[in-house]
Protein backbone atom coordinates (compact mmCIF):
# COMPACT_ATOMS: atom_id res chain seq x y z
CA UNK A 1 0.00 0.00 0.00
CA UNK A 2 1.27 3.61 -1.05
CA UNK A 3 2.18 5.86 1.83
CA UNK A 4 -1.09 8.28 0.35
CA UNK A 5 -3.10 5.13 0.73
CA UNK A 6 -2.40 4.55 3.58
CA UNK A 7 -2.39 7.43 4.82
CA UNK A 8 -6.11 7.79 3.63
CA UNK A 9 -6.80 4.43 5.18
CA UNK A 10 -5.98 5.40 8.81
CA UNK A 11 -8.00 8.80 8.53
CA UNK A 12 -11.37 6.39 6.86
CA UNK A 13 -10.95 4.73 9.73
CA UNK A 14 -10.27 7.46 12.67
CA UNK A 15 -13.44 9.06 11.03
CA UNK A 16 -15.42 6.00 11.43
CA UNK A 17 -14.09 5.58 14.97
CA UNK A 18 -14.79 9.12 15.95
CA UNK A 19 -18.22 9.20 14.49
CA UNK A 20 -18.92 5.75 16.88
CA UNK A 21 -17.68 7.21 19.93
CA UNK A 22 -19.99 10.48 19.44
CA UNK A 23 -22.84 7.70 19.09
CA UNK A 24 -24.63 9.57 16.02
CA UNK A 25 -25.40 7.03 13.35
CA UNK A 26 -26.63 7.34 10.32
CA UNK A 27 -29.40 4.83 9.00
CA UNK A 28 -30.32 3.07 5.82
CA UNK A 29 -33.45 5.47 6.01
CA UNK A 30 -32.16 8.52 6.34
CA UNK A 31 -32.38 9.07 10.29
CA UNK A 32 -30.13 9.75 12.85
CA UNK A 33 -29.42 7.25 16.44
CA UNK A 34 -28.96 9.77 19.40
CA UNK A 35 -27.35 8.40 22.95
CA UNK A 36 -27.06 10.70 25.37
CA UNK A 37 -26.30 9.70 29.06
CA UNK A 38 -26.86 13.41 31.40
CA UNK A 39 -24.51 13.40 34.67
CA UNK A 40 -20.84 13.79 35.29
CA UNK A 41 -19.77 10.63 36.36
CA UNK A 42 -18.89 7.45 34.23
CA UNK A 43 -20.41 7.64 30.75
CA UNK A 44 -22.08 4.54 29.55
CA UNK A 45 -20.81 2.36 26.40
CA UNK A 46 -21.84 4.19 22.98
CA UNK A 47 -23.51 7.18 24.90
CA UNK A 48 -22.86 10.66 25.08
CA UNK A 49 -21.64 11.98 27.91
CA UNK A 50 -24.17 15.93 28.60
CA UNK A 51 -23.33 17.71 31.65
CA UNK A 52 -24.81 21.04 31.86
CA UNK A 53 -22.47 23.50 30.13
CA UNK A 54 -22.81 21.65 26.45
CA UNK A 55 -24.82 24.68 24.62
CA UNK A 56 -26.50 23.58 21.38
CA UNK A 57 -24.61 24.48 17.92
CA UNK A 58 -26.23 23.40 14.47
CA UNK A 59 -22.88 21.42 14.48
CA UNK A 60 -22.11 19.67 17.10
CA UNK A 61 -26.15 18.59 16.39
CA UNK A 62 -27.02 18.77 20.21
CA UNK A 63 -26.91 20.57 23.77
CA UNK A 64 -28.80 22.98 26.10
CA UNK A 65 -31.15 25.47 24.59
CA UNK A 66 -31.78 26.36 28.43
CA UNK A 67 -29.08 24.13 30.85
CA UNK A 68 -30.21 22.63 34.51
CA UNK A 69 -29.39 24.09 37.16
CA UNK A 70 -27.34 20.94 38.87
CA UNK A 71 -25.76 17.50 38.35
CA UNK A 72 -25.85 14.49 40.81
CA UNK A 73 -24.18 11.34 41.12
CA UNK A 74 -25.07 8.75 42.88
CA UNK A 75 -22.14 6.24 42.39
CA UNK A 76 -24.92 3.27 41.92
CA UNK A 77 -26.84 1.27 40.34
CA UNK A 78 -24.98 1.59 37.03
CA UNK A 79 -22.62 3.91 34.53
CA UNK A 80 -25.78 5.00 33.17
CA UNK A 81 -28.34 5.49 35.63
CA UNK A 82 -25.74 6.48 38.72
CA UNK A 83 -26.13 10.15 37.34
CA UNK A 84 -28.25 12.50 36.39
CA UNK A 85 -28.93 16.29 35.41
CA UNK A 86 -31.96 17.71 37.67
CA UNK A 87 -32.95 21.39 37.94
CA UNK A 88 -35.56 23.47 40.29
CA UNK A 89 -36.21 25.44 36.73
CA UNK A 90 -37.79 24.02 33.16
CA UNK A 91 -35.10 22.98 30.36
CA UNK A 92 -34.80 22.47 26.80
CA UNK A 93 -32.55 19.99 25.22
CA UNK A 94 -32.44 20.29 21.54
CA UNK A 95 -30.90 17.90 18.85
CA UNK A 96 -30.25 17.37 15.24
CA UNK A 97 -33.00 15.05 13.88
CA UNK A 98 -33.87 14.11 10.13
CA UNK A 99 -37.77 14.12 9.85
CA UNK A 100 -39.13 10.91 10.17
CA UNK A 101 -40.55 8.18 12.74
CA UNK A 102 -38.48 7.99 15.75
CA UNK A 103 -39.13 6.13 19.53
CA UNK A 104 -37.86 8.31 22.39
CA UNK A 105 -36.95 6.71 25.61
CA UNK A 106 -36.31 8.77 28.75
CA UNK A 107 -34.89 7.73 31.70
CA UNK A 108 -35.17 8.82 35.43
CA UNK A 109 -34.10 7.52 39.01
CA UNK A 110 -32.12 8.51 42.00
CA UNK A 111 -31.08 5.35 44.23
CA UNK A 112 -31.45 8.31 46.89
CA UNK A 113 -34.67 10.09 46.67
CA UNK A 114 -37.76 9.40 45.13
CA UNK A 115 -38.96 13.35 44.73
CA UNK A 116 -38.62 13.95 41.28
CA UNK A 117 -41.07 14.76 39.12
CA UNK A 118 -40.61 14.87 35.47
CA UNK A 119 -43.10 16.06 33.26
CA UNK A 120 -41.68 15.81 29.28
CA UNK A 121 -42.67 17.78 26.62
CA UNK A 122 -41.49 18.05 22.74
CA UNK A 123 -41.75 20.71 19.86
CA UNK A 124 -44.41 17.90 18.37
CA UNK A 125 -47.35 18.78 17.93
CA UNK A 126 -50.83 16.59 19.62
CA UNK A 127 -48.16 14.52 21.87
CA UNK A 128 -49.34 13.87 25.88
CA UNK A 129 -46.45 12.41 28.40
CA UNK A 130 -47.77 11.98 31.87
CA UNK A 131 -46.01 13.05 34.83
CA UNK A 132 -43.00 10.42 35.82
CA UNK A 133 -42.29 10.03 39.28
CA UNK A 134 -39.81 6.79 40.78
CA UNK A 135 -39.81 5.88 44.34
CA UNK A 136 -36.04 5.72 45.68
CA UNK A 137 -33.79 3.27 43.93
CA UNK A 138 -36.84 2.71 41.54
CA UNK A 139 -36.04 3.71 38.08
CA UNK A 140 -38.59 4.81 35.53
CA UNK A 141 -37.85 4.29 31.70
CA UNK A 142 -40.51 6.62 29.23
CA UNK A 143 -40.74 5.05 25.77
CA UNK A 144 -43.27 6.51 23.39
CA UNK A 145 -43.29 7.28 19.22
CA UNK A 146 -42.73 10.60 17.73
CA UNK A 147 -43.59 12.10 14.20
CA UNK A 148 -40.58 14.58 13.80
CA UNK A 149 -41.75 16.67 10.72
CA UNK A 150 -38.27 19.39 11.21
CA UNK A 151 -34.32 19.25 11.25
CA UNK A 152 -34.64 19.58 14.97
CA UNK A 153 -36.21 18.49 17.85
CA UNK A 154 -36.88 20.19 21.44
CA UNK A 155 -37.49 18.20 24.30
CA UNK A 156 -38.65 20.28 27.17
CA UNK A 157 -38.42 19.14 30.63
CA UNK A 158 -40.23 20.27 33.38
CA UNK A 159 -42.01 19.50 36.73
CA UNK A 160 -44.82 20.60 38.67
CA UNK A 161 -43.24 19.98 42.10
CA UNK A 162 -40.00 22.47 40.94
CA UNK A 163 -37.82 19.37 40.88
CA UNK A 164 -37.54 17.40 37.38
CA UNK A 165 -34.43 15.13 36.85
CA UNK A 166 -33.23 12.67 33.74
CA UNK A 167 -30.44 9.87 33.47
CA UNK A 168 -30.67 9.36 30.03
CA UNK A 169 -32.29 9.91 26.84
CA UNK A 170 -32.37 7.35 23.68
CA UNK A 171 -34.21 8.61 19.98
CA UNK A 172 -33.78 5.94 17.14
CA UNK A 173 -35.79 5.09 14.30
CA UNK A 174 -38.58 2.87 13.87
CA UNK A 175 -40.76 1.91 10.93
CA UNK A 176 -44.45 2.45 12.61
CA UNK A 177 -46.12 3.46 15.79
CA UNK A 178 -46.08 2.46 19.32
CA UNK A 179 -48.19 2.45 22.26
CA UNK A 180 -46.69 4.80 25.03
CA UNK A 181 -45.13 2.72 27.66
CA UNK A 182 -43.89 3.40 31.18
CA UNK A 183 -41.81 0.90 33.08
CA UNK A 184 -40.09 0.66 36.20
CA UNK A 185 -37.68 -0.99 37.71
CA UNK A 186 -36.63 -1.34 41.36
CA UNK A 187 -32.22 -1.93 42.50
CA UNK A 188 -31.36 -2.94 45.03
CA UNK A 189 -29.68 0.03 47.15
CA UNK A 190 -25.91 -1.23 48.42
CA UNK A 191 -24.78 1.36 51.56
CA UNK A 192 -22.20 2.51 53.28
CA UNK A 193 -20.71 0.63 56.10
CA UNK A 194 -19.60 3.39 58.54
CA UNK A 195 -22.61 3.83 60.70
CA UNK A 196 -24.35 0.63 60.96
CA UNK A 197 -26.98 -0.43 63.22
CA UNK A 198 -26.43 -1.77 66.94
CA UNK A 199 -27.13 -4.91 67.99
CA UNK A 200 -25.99 -4.76 71.41
CA UNK A 201 -29.79 -5.97 73.40
CA UNK A 202 -27.81 -3.97 77.02
CA UNK A 203 -27.17 -0.69 74.56
CA UNK A 204 -28.21 2.36 76.35
CA UNK A 205 -29.50 3.50 73.12
CA UNK A 206 -31.84 0.81 73.05
CA UNK A 207 -35.20 1.42 73.37
CA UNK A 208 -36.71 1.08 76.79
CA UNK A 209 -40.98 0.62 74.86
CA UNK A 210 -41.99 -2.66 75.26
CA UNK A 211 -45.28 -2.12 72.45
CA UNK A 212 -44.03 -2.48 69.05
CA UNK A 213 -47.40 -1.17 68.05
CA UNK A 214 -47.08 2.84 67.55
CA UNK A 215 -50.56 3.43 68.32
CA UNK A 216 -49.83 2.45 71.89
CA UNK A 217 -50.19 4.98 74.98
CA UNK A 218 -46.91 3.70 76.86
CA UNK A 219 -44.58 6.44 78.12
CA UNK A 220 -41.41 5.88 80.04
CA UNK A 221 -40.12 7.56 82.91
CA UNK A 222 -36.53 7.59 84.11
CA UNK A 223 -34.62 9.35 86.76
CA UNK A 224 -31.28 9.33 85.66
CA UNK A 225 -29.51 10.99 88.53
CA UNK A 226 -31.52 10.03 91.41
CA UNK A 227 -32.55 13.27 92.20
CA UNK A 228 -36.32 12.29 92.75
CA UNK A 229 -37.66 14.05 89.47
CA UNK A 230 -37.64 13.35 85.37
CA UNK A 231 -34.54 13.32 83.26
CA UNK A 232 -35.89 11.16 80.43
CA UNK A 233 -39.28 10.75 78.97
CA UNK A 234 -39.73 8.09 75.76
CA UNK A 235 -42.92 7.41 73.80
CA UNK A 236 -44.62 6.78 70.51
CA UNK A 237 -45.01 10.00 68.23
CA UNK A 238 -46.34 9.72 65.08
CA UNK A 239 -45.57 6.13 64.22
CA UNK A 240 -41.61 6.60 65.87
CA UNK A 241 -40.17 5.74 68.85
CA UNK A 242 -39.03 9.42 70.29
CA UNK A 243 -37.06 10.23 73.70
CA UNK A 244 -36.68 13.31 75.13
CA UNK A 245 -33.57 14.22 77.48
CA UNK A 246 -35.05 17.46 79.95
CA UNK A 247 -31.41 18.89 80.35
CA UNK A 248 -32.87 21.91 82.35
CA UNK A 249 -35.02 19.99 84.74
CA UNK A 250 -38.78 21.21 84.61
CA UNK A 251 -39.97 18.58 83.28
CA UNK A 252 -43.51 17.30 85.15
CA UNK A 253 -44.60 13.84 85.55
CA UNK A 254 -47.43 14.69 83.97
CA UNK A 255 -45.77 15.44 80.98
CA UNK A 256 -45.98 13.44 77.71
CA UNK A 257 -42.82 15.32 75.66
CA UNK A 258 -40.41 17.72 76.55
CA UNK A 259 -40.29 21.21 75.42
CA UNK A 260 -37.87 23.36 73.32
CA UNK A 261 -36.40 25.51 75.36
CA UNK A 262 -32.73 23.50 77.12
CA UNK A 263 -34.34 19.98 75.95
CA UNK A 264 -33.26 17.34 73.44
CA UNK A 265 -34.62 14.64 71.32
CA UNK A 266 -34.26 11.34 69.55
CA UNK A 267 -35.82 10.28 66.87
CA UNK A 268 -35.73 6.58 66.05
CA UNK A 269 -36.40 7.05 62.48
CA UNK A 270 -35.43 3.62 60.82
CA UNK A 271 -37.33 1.84 63.48
CA UNK A 272 -34.89 -0.45 65.16
CA UNK A 273 -35.25 0.32 68.43
CA UNK A 274 -32.30 1.90 68.88
CA UNK A 275 -31.72 5.63 68.56
CA UNK A 276 -28.26 8.09 66.91
CA UNK A 277 -28.28 4.71 64.53
CA UNK A 278 -28.55 4.78 60.55
CA UNK A 279 -30.86 7.82 59.40
CA UNK A 280 -31.77 8.65 63.05
CA UNK A 281 -32.70 12.21 63.80
CA UNK A 282 -31.16 14.02 66.95
CA UNK A 283 -32.12 17.02 68.12
CA UNK A 284 -31.40 20.08 70.71
CA UNK A 285 -32.93 23.08 71.73
CA UNK A 286 -30.53 26.01 73.68
CA UNK A 287 -32.11 28.88 75.47
CA UNK A 288 -29.11 31.05 75.91
CA UNK A 289 -30.60 33.94 77.15
CA UNK A 290 -33.08 32.24 79.49
CA UNK A 291 -36.44 33.78 78.43
CA UNK A 292 -37.93 30.65 77.86
CA UNK A 293 -37.66 29.78 74.03
CA UNK A 294 -34.32 28.62 71.97
CA UNK A 295 -31.52 30.76 70.72
CA UNK A 296 -29.80 27.78 68.98
CA UNK A 297 -31.25 24.75 67.41
CA UNK A 298 -29.25 22.31 66.81
CA UNK A 299 -30.52 19.72 64.20
CA UNK A 300 -28.28 16.06 63.76
CA UNK A 301 -29.15 13.55 61.10
CA UNK A 302 -27.11 10.16 60.48
CA UNK A 303 -27.04 8.69 57.23
CA UNK A 304 -29.54 5.62 56.13
CA UNK A 305 -27.68 2.32 55.97
CA UNK A 306 -28.76 2.49 52.53
CA UNK A 307 -27.16 5.48 51.00
CA UNK A 308 -23.62 5.12 48.77
CA UNK A 309 -21.53 7.58 51.19
CA UNK A 310 -22.21 8.85 54.87
CA UNK A 311 -21.75 12.36 52.46
CA UNK A 312 -25.35 14.47 51.85
CA UNK A 313 -28.71 12.52 51.05
CA UNK A 314 -29.89 11.48 54.87
CA UNK A 315 -26.81 13.32 56.45
CA UNK A 316 -27.29 17.00 58.20
CA UNK A 317 -25.63 19.02 60.44
CA UNK A 318 -27.64 21.67 60.83
CA UNK A 319 -27.45 24.86 63.14
CA UNK A 320 -29.86 27.69 63.63
CA UNK A 321 -28.94 30.95 65.94
CA UNK A 322 -32.66 32.98 66.20
CA UNK A 323 -31.06 36.74 66.35
CA UNK A 324 -34.32 38.00 65.95
CA UNK A 325 -35.54 35.92 68.49
CA UNK A 326 -39.23 35.31 66.73
CA UNK A 327 -38.73 32.06 67.80
CA UNK A 328 -38.37 30.34 64.61
CA UNK A 329 -35.74 27.69 63.30
CA UNK A 330 -35.44 25.01 61.27
CA UNK A 331 -37.96 23.58 59.73
CA UNK A 332 -39.01 19.48 60.38
CA UNK A 333 -42.34 17.83 59.91
CA UNK A 334 -43.13 16.52 62.57
CA UNK A 335 -45.82 14.62 61.41
CA UNK A 336 -43.32 12.16 59.35
CA UNK A 337 -40.32 13.16 60.99
CA UNK A 338 -38.77 14.22 57.71
CA UNK A 339 -36.30 17.35 57.43
CA UNK A 340 -37.79 18.97 54.24
CA UNK A 341 -35.25 21.76 54.96
CA UNK A 342 -35.42 23.33 51.50
CA UNK A 343 -39.26 22.98 51.12
CA UNK A 344 -41.25 25.61 49.10
CA UNK A 345 -44.94 25.67 49.65
CA UNK A 346 -46.35 28.82 47.48
CA UNK A 347 -46.94 30.53 50.35
CA UNK A 348 -43.45 31.47 50.98
CA UNK A 349 -39.66 30.96 49.49
CA UNK A 350 -38.96 28.41 52.28
CA UNK A 351 -39.70 27.00 55.33
CA UNK A 352 -36.86 27.47 58.23
CA UNK A 353 -36.19 31.21 59.56
CA UNK A 354 -34.30 32.08 55.99
CA UNK A 355 -35.49 35.23 56.27
CA UNK A 356 -35.84 38.45 58.87
CA UNK A 357 -32.37 38.32 61.03
CA UNK A 358 -31.04 35.06 61.36
CA UNK A 359 -27.96 32.80 60.99
CA UNK A 360 -27.72 29.21 60.01
CA UNK A 361 -24.69 26.80 59.59
CA UNK A 362 -25.02 23.58 57.82
CA UNK A 363 -22.78 20.61 56.57
CA UNK A 364 -24.14 17.82 54.66
CA UNK A 365 -22.47 15.43 56.72
CA UNK A 366 -23.31 13.60 59.96
CA UNK A 367 -21.63 15.38 63.04
CA UNK A 368 -19.60 12.61 64.01
CA UNK A 369 -17.92 12.58 60.68
CA UNK A 370 -16.37 16.69 61.73
CA UNK A 371 -13.33 16.25 63.46
CA UNK A 372 -14.51 19.66 65.74
CA UNK A 373 -17.77 20.25 65.32
CA UNK A 374 -17.59 23.98 66.60
CA UNK A 375 -16.81 24.47 62.74
CA UNK A 376 -18.73 23.90 60.12
CA UNK A 377 -18.50 24.37 56.01
CA UNK A 378 -21.41 26.84 55.45
CA UNK A 379 -20.34 29.31 58.35
CA UNK A 380 -22.37 31.37 58.20
CA UNK A 381 -25.20 31.94 56.25
CA UNK A 382 -26.89 34.82 57.51
CA UNK A 383 -29.83 36.97 56.72
CA UNK A 384 -30.60 40.95 57.45
CA UNK A 385 -34.19 42.76 58.18
CA UNK A 386 -33.41 46.07 58.30
CA UNK A 387 -36.54 47.80 58.18
CA UNK A 388 -37.89 45.01 60.30
CA UNK A 389 -40.90 43.78 57.76
CA UNK A 390 -39.97 40.19 58.52
CA UNK A 391 -38.62 40.13 54.81
CA UNK A 392 -34.84 39.86 53.94
CA UNK A 393 -32.96 42.97 52.32
CA UNK A 394 -29.37 41.57 52.64
CA UNK A 395 -27.99 37.98 52.58
CA UNK A 396 -24.34 36.83 53.27
CA UNK A 397 -22.69 33.30 52.95
CA UNK A 398 -19.23 32.36 54.03
CA UNK A 399 -17.94 28.74 53.05
CA UNK A 400 -15.22 26.90 54.39
CA UNK A 401 -13.72 24.09 52.22
CA UNK A 402 -13.77 20.99 54.58
CA UNK A 403 -10.28 18.81 54.18
CA UNK A 404 -10.61 15.13 53.86
CA UNK A 405 -8.32 13.00 56.50
CA UNK A 406 -10.32 9.78 55.58
CA UNK A 407 -13.21 8.14 54.34
CA UNK A 408 -15.34 8.99 57.48
CA UNK A 409 -13.13 12.39 59.00
CA UNK A 410 -13.18 15.81 57.74
CA UNK A 411 -11.76 18.66 58.91
CA UNK A 412 -11.72 22.42 58.51
CA UNK A 413 -8.63 25.18 59.46
CA UNK A 414 -10.52 28.43 59.99
CA UNK A 415 -10.31 30.42 56.61
CA UNK A 416 -13.32 31.09 54.51
CA UNK A 417 -12.48 29.84 50.87
CA UNK A 418 -16.10 32.31 49.51
CA UNK A 419 -17.44 34.57 49.99
CA UNK A 420 -20.34 36.51 49.62
CA UNK A 421 -23.27 39.24 49.71
CA UNK A 422 -26.73 39.94 47.46
CA UNK A 423 -28.84 42.87 48.46
CA UNK A 424 -32.63 43.71 47.62
CA UNK A 425 -31.82 47.20 45.92
CA UNK A 426 -35.47 47.88 45.53
CA UNK A 427 -36.40 46.47 48.71
CA UNK A 428 -39.59 44.01 46.84
CA UNK A 429 -39.15 41.16 49.15
CA UNK A 430 -41.90 41.10 50.98
CA UNK A 431 -44.80 38.35 52.24
CA UNK A 432 -44.85 35.19 50.63
CA UNK A 433 -41.48 36.71 48.80
CA UNK A 434 -39.49 36.87 51.68
CA UNK A 435 -36.04 36.91 49.15
CA UNK A 436 -35.70 38.81 46.11
CA UNK A 437 -32.22 39.75 45.64
CA UNK A 438 -30.69 41.94 42.99
CA UNK A 439 -26.89 42.23 43.50
CA UNK A 440 -24.55 40.03 44.39
CA UNK A 441 -20.66 40.11 45.15
CA UNK A 442 -18.89 37.10 45.20
CA UNK A 443 -15.14 37.12 46.60
CA UNK A 444 -12.43 34.29 46.41
CA UNK A 445 -9.07 32.95 46.33
CA UNK A 446 -5.72 35.55 47.14
CA UNK A 447 -6.06 36.25 50.57
CA UNK A 448 -8.57 33.99 52.88
CA UNK A 449 -10.84 35.31 55.72
CA UNK A 450 -9.24 33.56 58.82
CA UNK A 451 -12.27 33.66 61.41
CA UNK A 452 -11.15 31.41 63.98
CA UNK A 453 -10.83 34.28 66.48
CA UNK A 454 -14.62 34.64 66.19
CA UNK A 455 -15.71 32.09 69.35
CA UNK A 456 -19.80 32.23 70.32
CA UNK A 457 -20.28 31.03 73.66
CA UNK A 458 -23.43 28.42 74.21
CA UNK A 459 -23.09 26.81 77.99
CA UNK A 460 -25.92 25.39 77.41
CA UNK A 461 -25.38 23.75 74.48
CA UNK A 462 -23.00 21.25 75.90
CA UNK A 463 -25.29 18.56 77.72
CA UNK A 464 -24.80 17.34 80.88
CA UNK A 465 -22.67 14.06 81.59
CA UNK A 466 -25.94 11.85 82.71
CA UNK A 467 -27.12 12.30 79.22
CA UNK A 468 -23.74 11.23 77.20
CA UNK A 469 -24.33 7.62 77.16
CA UNK A 470 -27.72 7.81 75.79
CA UNK A 471 -26.28 9.65 72.50
CA UNK A 472 -23.60 7.14 70.06
CA UNK A 473 -22.24 9.99 68.68
CA UNK A 474 -21.13 12.88 71.49
CA UNK A 475 -18.70 14.95 69.98
CA UNK A 476 -21.18 17.89 68.98
CA UNK A 477 -22.77 17.17 72.25
CA UNK A 478 -19.59 18.04 74.39
CA UNK A 479 -18.72 21.61 72.92
CA UNK A 480 -19.91 24.47 74.51
CA UNK A 481 -19.13 27.23 71.82
CA UNK A 482 -19.24 27.60 67.76
CA UNK A 483 -17.02 29.28 65.77
CA UNK A 484 -18.23 31.60 62.84
CA UNK A 485 -18.44 35.16 62.26
CA UNK A 486 -21.36 36.34 64.03
CA UNK A 487 -24.44 38.18 62.95
CA UNK A 488 -23.55 41.39 63.65
CA UNK A 489 -19.42 41.54 62.27
CA UNK A 490 -20.29 39.16 59.06
CA UNK A 491 -20.80 42.75 56.50
CA UNK A 492 -17.61 44.07 57.70
CA UNK A 493 -15.25 41.05 58.00
CA UNK A 494 -15.97 39.82 54.22
CA UNK A 495 -14.06 43.43 52.81
CA UNK A 496 -11.27 43.01 55.47
CA UNK A 497 -8.76 40.76 53.48
CA UNK A 498 -7.25 41.02 49.91
CA UNK A 499 -9.29 38.35 47.76
CA UNK A 500 -7.94 37.38 44.71
CA UNK A 501 -11.38 37.36 42.73
CA UNK A 502 -14.09 39.16 42.84
CA UNK A 503 -17.17 38.98 40.36
CA UNK A 504 -20.33 41.00 40.37
CA UNK A 505 -23.84 39.51 39.42
CA UNK A 506 -27.13 42.08 38.62
CA UNK A 507 -30.69 40.37 38.26
CA UNK A 508 -31.72 42.04 35.42
CA UNK A 509 -35.07 40.48 35.01
CA UNK A 510 -35.76 40.18 39.02
CA UNK A 511 -36.71 36.28 38.84
CA UNK A 512 -34.12 35.80 41.62
CA UNK A 513 -36.44 34.71 45.18
CA UNK A 514 -34.17 31.82 46.07
CA UNK A 515 -31.18 33.10 46.93
CA UNK A 516 -27.61 34.82 45.69
CA UNK A 517 -26.08 31.78 44.12
CA UNK A 518 -28.55 31.00 41.40
CA UNK A 519 -27.81 33.98 39.73
CA UNK A 520 -23.88 33.81 40.21
CA UNK A 521 -22.60 33.25 36.89
CA UNK A 522 -18.73 32.79 36.59
CA UNK A 523 -16.48 34.31 34.30
CA UNK A 524 -15.59 31.35 32.01
CA UNK A 525 -16.63 31.22 28.40
CA UNK A 526 -19.10 34.12 28.38
CA UNK A 527 -21.69 31.80 26.37
CA UNK A 528 -22.00 29.80 28.68
CA UNK A 529 -24.31 30.48 32.23
CA UNK A 530 -24.59 27.42 33.40
CA UNK A 531 -23.13 27.17 36.83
Amino acid sequence: MSGCKKTAYIIFILFLLYGHCFSQEPMKNGSTLWRFDFGIAETAKDFISVDNEISYSPEKGYGWMTPPQHLRDRKQPNALLRDYAFSFTPAVFRMNVEPGLYRITLQLGDMLYGDHFLKASFSVKDVEVPVINPEKAEFATLKLTLSIPDKTLDVFLDSPTNNWALNALILEPVKEKEELKITKKKYKESGQDVCLPETDPNSPRRSKIESYIPRSVEVIRIDVDGDGDLDILEAWWNGKRVRWFDENDDMREIDIRGDTADDAVQIDRDGDGYYDGPDDMNIDWVDNDNDGDADLQVIAINPSKTQATIHAASSHYMIFEDVDDDNVHGYVNWENFEFPCWRITGKGNFSPDYNGDSIFLKEHLPAFAISDPRYNWENPFAFYDFDDDGATEMAIRFCDAKIQDSESLWHYDGFLEDTFVAYDLDNDAQRNNEMDYDMTLHFSGGERLDYNKFVNKFPKLKAPQWVLPYFRYTNWREIDELIYVPHDKCYDEIFKPQWGRAWLVFDEDDDDHRWERVEMYYPDDPYITSK
